[in-house]
């Protein structure tokens, strides 16, 4: 809209006074033209001036998908990222090697067996003399087992065949009876095959030999050589390996290390080497500097004082992985940023102090029992069995005196043999996994690792997503090297050994209340069988009351603290 409002006013009022001007003898001299404004060309004086005001900080992407890693973490504090600053984003190579020797032994064997004694004549038609002397014919020579007979190799890693040589007869005299016989020599020769495997890493960085295992490698060169033996020349094989970082002597690693896990401790052994097998995989990756406030130190390496790092990698199927081992804030921070990047050691003696001080175990574990509690998968396994389920660890009965506890339960009956079925279970917040019931056998680490964990981390996953830790106990299949592989190539995390009491009923909510609400859901008078027993078992637990799994996940916290209280001891 055009506006000329204050021009306008002043000349109508002008206009109204014109007479008394001319009375005046003042001349009106002529208006000039109309200066229109437009009010859409006009400065908004409102509105501050974008020049001196300083654009929002972008935070980079390096840290950001850090941050979002740290938030996933079960006891990581991951708000001072926010004002962390980056450093630096370098390129890094990481290279698995992996190297197969096929190596050869042979055995010769020789077996007597019955044979018809010639006394005539042998082979050279020359005569034995008197019947009764002692002669042989040692028929064809064997030789040299390694140098006279060439074989053909097998394809497989692993592979054994026997091969039968030439015969000899001779004549054996009976030390009881002083009688003479005959015999045969068949001698057989047995070669086995074997392979003897190394995986190699290197790299210009720290990420760990676990992480490139599972990164999205490419392959960087490969080679195979059938006639390959201990004097073959290790440098001519990896002489065509290209070094494109020098910070990373390829090939000179690869040679120490073939005359280490190879060839030294072959060299005096009776084998031979047949055929190896070497093909090296690359990893690009990223290596991120950041750096936070003067009062985080890094703990791993003193001279970096406040700068950390982390590594960024692919993985597999092309998701962009994390891995950290020094940053400060491992802990679940529920006291804040500065108790946050204490050590574990320091935190129970800063519990133990506002504990003294009057705080209440609702003040000092309020985060604890929080979200990333209820997201923890605890799992355990049981024997069940005609007589009912006991267990003399977890089945406790308090009384005064012997005649007390008997009357309370305190004897149980069972059968010499009785037929027993074991089963697992995992429970969480959200409710309880399937049973798995192993109808014949025990438990293994292979069992474990087949039957148990894909059925953890599936529903683990359906609850949770990616944001949850797995707990096991002491047994062997849970800290065997493959299970423990398994979990950490699978599970988003896992409480390790060390945080873990091997025997603790009182902190594992199947122990001390799940197992129990099973035992009455079973019907006893039907399970006659092991038949029945495992129908029965497969009827009860759907029969478990989902109040009773959400009550004994969310007490677990106090539990902890309790125990802590009485230095581990029983709870009442």
């Amino acid at each position: 809209m055009n506006i000329i409002i204050g021009i306008e006013e002043k000349y109508e009022k002008l206009l109204q006074i014109e007479p008394f001007i001319s009375n005046r003898k003042f001349k009106m001299n002529k208006v000039d033209s109309e200066l229109i404004l437009d009010a859409k060309q006009l400065p908004d004086t409102t509105v501050t001036s974008q020049m001196n005001q300083a654009p929002p900080k972008e935070f980079p992407k390096p840290l950001a998908d850090f941050k979002k890693y740290l938030e996933s973490k079960f006891c990581y504090y991951s708000k001072p990222i926010e004002k962390a600053e980056l450093v630096s984003v370098q390129p890094k190579i990481a290279y698995q090697c992996q190297m197969k020797i096929l190596m050869e032994t042979r055995k010769l064997r020789t077996e007597k067996t019955p044979y018809r004694w010639d006394t005539n004549t042998v082979l050279g038609s020359h005569s034995l003399g008197r019947f009764f002397e002692n002669a042989e014919h040692s028929g064809e020579t064997v030789g040299d087992i390694w140098n006279d007979y060439r074989l053909s190799l097998p394809s497989a890693d692993k592979f054994s065949k026997t091969y039968a040589l030439s015969d000899s007869v001779g004549k054996v005299i009976c030390s009881d009876c002083k009688g003479y016989g005959g015999f045969r020599h068949l001698p057989t020769l047995t070669v086995k095959w074997f392979t003897r495997s190394s995986t190699w890493f290197y790299q210009n960085s720290f990420l760990h030999n676990k992480r490139i295992r599972k990164g999205q490698r490419t392959l960087f060169w490969s080679a195979k050589q059938e006639s390959w033996s201990k004097g073959s020349s290790i440098e001519n094989f990896v002489q065509s390996i290209s070094e494109e970082t020098p910070d990373i002597p390829l090939r000179a690693n690869i040679i120490r290390d073939y005359n280490e896990k190879h060839l030294n401790p072959t060299r005096n052994k009776y084998n031979a080497m047949r055929r190896i097998d070497f093909f090296v995989e690359r990893l690009s990756f990223e290596e991120i500097c950041y750096t936070m406030g003067e009062n985080y130190v890094n703990k791993r390496n003193s001279t970096s004082e406040n700068t950390f790092r982390f590594c960024q990698y692919p993985k597999l199927q092309g998701q962009t992985m994390i891995y950290e081992n020094d940053y400060p804030l491992n802990c679940c921070g529920c006291f804040g940023e500065k108790a946050a990047c204490y050590s574990s050691k320091d935190l129970q003696k800063l519990v133990l102090h506002k504990w003294e001080n009057g705080y209440t175990s609702a003040q000092i574990f309020r985060d604890l029992k929080g979200e990333q509690t209820s997201r923890i998968l605890f799992s355990d396994e049981k024997y069940f069995d005609l007589d009912g389920m006991y267990n003399r660890q977890n089945d406790r009965v308090w009384a005064v005196d012997r005649a007390e506890a008997d009357k309370n339960s305190g004897i149980k009956q069972k059968q010499n043999f009785p037929t027993k079925v074991m089963v697992w279970l995992g429970a969480c917040s959200k409710g309880l996994t399937p049973l798995v019931i192993f109808e014949t056998g025990t438990m293994d680490h292979q069992r474990y690792i087949k039957e148990v964990l894909p059925i953890a981390k599936k529903y683990g996953d359906e609850q949770f997503g990616d944001n949850w830790t797995y707990q096991r106990h002491g047994m062997r299949p849970h800290t065997h090297e493959l299970s423990l592989e398994w979990c950490y190539e699978n599970m988003p995390g896992i409480i390790s050994k060390d945080r873990w009491s091997p025997n603790s009923p009182d902190l594992s909510p199947l122990d001390y209340s799940i197992w129990s609400e099973f035992v009455q859901q079973i019907n006893w008078s039907v399970a006659r069988s092991k038949q029945s027993l495992i129908e029965e078992l497969k009827r009860a637990v759907k029969k478990i009351r989902p109040e009773i799994v959400l009550q004994s996940c969310e007490s677990w916290t106090k539990r902890l603290h309790r125990l802590k209280k009485i230095n581990g001891g029983y709870l009442h």
